[in-house]
């Protein structure tokens, strides 16, 4: 598991700057490479489960991610974005 900054793009529009990404990569060593992860969204950004946008991480890697889940939480001003990549992350 990694932390680290990412933006969220919408076709070629920045949709959410500055987010904290949690993203989880299989091994080097493993033969099948995926990724999935997560990262929160205040409510005033629009978003919609199933829908696929482009993921920048600060570590200049990108890729597209499909958006798997969304929870909310009715503590905190924010939500829950899970997501899978779909394709590769380079």
């Amino acid at each position: 598991m990694k932390r680290m900054k990412g933006r969220v793009l919408d076709v070629n529009n920045v949709i959410a700057e500055n987010v904290d990404v949690v993203l989880y990569e299989s091994p080097p060593s493993s033969r099948i490479k995926s990724w999935q992860g997560s990262f929160e969204l205040t409510y005033d950004v629009t978003i919609e489960l199933s829908k696929s946008y482009k993921l920048i991480l600060e570590d200049r890697r990108s890729g597209e991610i499909l958006v798997s889940n969304i929870h909310a939480s009715s503590e905190t001003k924010s939500r829950s974005i899970g997501f899978t990549g779909s394709g590769p992350l380079q």
